[in-house]
């Protein structure tokens, strides 16, 4: 007899049981946003979502089900290839469509949490439709602002290759000052960002397929100032330096240290293999081994942990490094996603509260059970996170209030403090630290679960968990 292994119930990287997201999606998902409360906005080429009709958008509940009180109408006549949630609680949606729910909106709209348009956000003709045009990224900024990055070489008729800075009416914002923006000869028009990520200090990261940005030589990332200029302390010497190298997707670390993952085989002449962490300088600092070199990296991770989660284009398509930078063997999803009538990719992944782990994509089935392109997978976090010995820092919660209060005990001291949730996304604004009395986080709006909190002092940053 033969018997085949695979994860036991529970362990790291196996099926969670309890999502029950029913028949799921009848088409891939695309893309996955989670919201403060723990329910997940999701977009694809889906027209369903278990059994209940949802035109390429739907809002589900913590546990998969779907949120009935979320809904666009008709929809977008496209497909959406990237949303986000405003601080207002408003998202903005992008992709190739040309209307929302029957009014025309030219691959950017505004809609409200109940999924109807705002008509006050106009894009106007958008980024058009001549050429092989698209909007890849989307940043929401804290004044309701949002950046859109993509491969295009001008937004309602303003030039600005790549990237581009809306106003809360739509219109362009000259502030935001890219010059001659992306650089890239292998393209039609110029460069392409594939993600865009933003710093506590309110720097920006963006990455992609370019190779330069506004005349400078910037191979596949590079980090600009608030106003769009390019910030010349982020060195990366050649970069990624591949021929026909891209950077798919970057995640920030508490401490400033840049995950990126692609399809690359060096960095600044020295070898890395789709993966590679750089400091905040935009020096490397380790690389990642144990994937084979045509394991391109599409999504990842970085767990509070400093564990990485890291989706690719390979058996099971779906790996976790520990900090030592090898395979984690510890997490084991079998054979992982399968089915699908495209390539079973995950194009979405994300950690709930718990750390367990959501992926979304074109796959129909992970680990030879039927899915409807989304589930859930057990995961831990080591509670062994390193975090520098900080006696003059004391956090306190109270989970009834859902109010967290940062005590620095050094006389005088100056610094910031930023909140990330479990994915590594920030989930409140950097906040001038208050050293008087102590600093106090409204955390009401965020679901229960795990936080890290980074506080900067001078020329160090201390991170610390607390829990909701």
């Amino acid at each position: 007899m033969l018997l085949t292994l695979g994860p036991c119930i529970g362990q790291d990287g196996s099926l969670d049981t309890s999502f029950n997201p029913g028949s799921g999606a009848n088409n891939p998902i695309n893309t996955l946003t989670m919201e403060p409360d723990g329910r997940m906005l999701i977009s694809g080429t889906f027209t369903d979502y278990d059994g209940t009709s949802r035109s390429k958008i739907a809002r589900l509940f913590e546990d998969g089900s779907l949120d009935t009180s979320f809904d666009p109408g008709a929809g977008v006549n496209g497909t959406i290839s990237s949303i986000v949630r405003q601080d207002d609680g408003k998202y903005i949606i992008a992709g190739s469509f040309t209307a929302y729910n029957g009014v025309e909106r030219n691959q950017v709209a505004r809609i409200f949490s109940d999924g109807t348009l705002d008509d006050l956000f106009n894009p106007g003709s958008g980024i058009g439709t001549t050429g092989p045009v698209t909007i890849s990224v989307l940043l929401p900024r804290p004044d309701g602002k949002v950046l859109i990055g993509g491969c295009f070489p001008q937004f309602d008729g303003v030039v600005n290759n790549g990237i581009v800075l809306l106003d809360t009416n739509g219109d362009p914002d000259p502030s935001f000052s890219t010059g001659s923006g992306l650089d890239d000869n292998t393209t039609p028009i110029d460069g392409q960002v594939w993600d865009m990520v933003p710093q506590p200090d309110g720097k920006i990261l963006i990455a992609g397929a370019f190779t330069g940005y506004n005349g400078s030589a910037m191979n596949r990332i590079a980090r600009l100032n608030a106003d769009g200029t390019l910030d010349g302390s982020f060195s990366i010497g050649t970069g990624f330096d591949d021929w026909s190298a891209y950077v798919w997707d970057i995640a920030l670390a508490p401490d400033g240290r840049i995950l990126a993952g692609g399809h690359f085989s060096s960095y600044n002449a020295s070898p890395a293999n789709n993966i590679i962490l750089l400091n905040s300088d935009g020096s490397m600092q380790q690389t990642y081994a144990g994937l084979p070199a045509t394991s391109f990296i599409n999504r990842v991770l970085i767990q509070p942990d400093g564990n990485v989660l890291a989706a690719h284009w390979g058996s099971g398509h779906l790996v976790r490094f520990d900090t030592g930078t090898g395979l984690d063997i510890a997490f084991e999803p079998g054979s992982g996603t399968n089915g699908g009538s495209l390539d079973p990719t995950i194009f979405g992944m994300t950690l709930q509260a718990d750390g367990k782990i959501v992926l979304v994509g074109s796959f129909t089935s992970f680990n030879g059970e039927d899915v409807g392109h989304i589930t859930r997978l057990n995961n831990s976090i080591s509670s062994s996170i390193t975090e520098p010995f900080a006696p003059d820092l004391l956090v306190f919660t109270d989970r009834s209030s859902r109010m967290v209060n940062v005590t620095v005990k050094e006389i005088g001291a100056v610094g910031e403090l930023t909140v990330f949730d479990m994915s590594g996304r920030q989930v409140v604004a950097t906040q001038t630290l208050n050293t008087s009395g102590g600093h106090l986080l409204d955390m009401r709006e965020r679901s229960a679960g795990t936080y890290v909190l980074s506080v900067r002092l001078r020329d160090r940053v201390i991170n610390r968990r607390f829990q909701l």
